[in-house]
């Protein structure tokens, strides 16, 4: 299997999160801001990590059946989102 060239930044802005989040409960850092550009890069991320572990998981079935759980998943994210942030994620790409 080919290695992920983003998983070293991925893994060092994990770690550089947990850290910031440590550091604001001890009350010496504000949170950090963020916009709907990022908030779209943040998702983009998620989306990345959970669509290739579903793909991961479906191993060997159909391709229709690997894409209308997909979707599925895309729009129960979605859903999800919206319900908890008031933030359409589609609204997020418009210029």
């Amino acid at each position: 299997m080919r290695e992920n060239p983003y998983a070293e930044v991925l893994e060092e802005i994990e770690t550089g999160l947990w850290e910031q989040d440590l550091r604001v409960d001890e009350g010496i850092a504000e949170p950090y801001p963020y916009t709907n550009k990022t908030f779209r890069a943040c998702i983009k991320i998620f989306m990345a990590g959970i669509m290739w572990k579903l793909w991961e998981s479906m191993e060997g079935k159909d391709i229709n059946e690997k894409a209308g759980h997909a979707e599925a998943m895309g729009n129960e994210l979605r859903s999800l989102i919206l319900k908890h942030t008031g933030v359409d994620t589609h609204k997020l790409y418009d210029a």
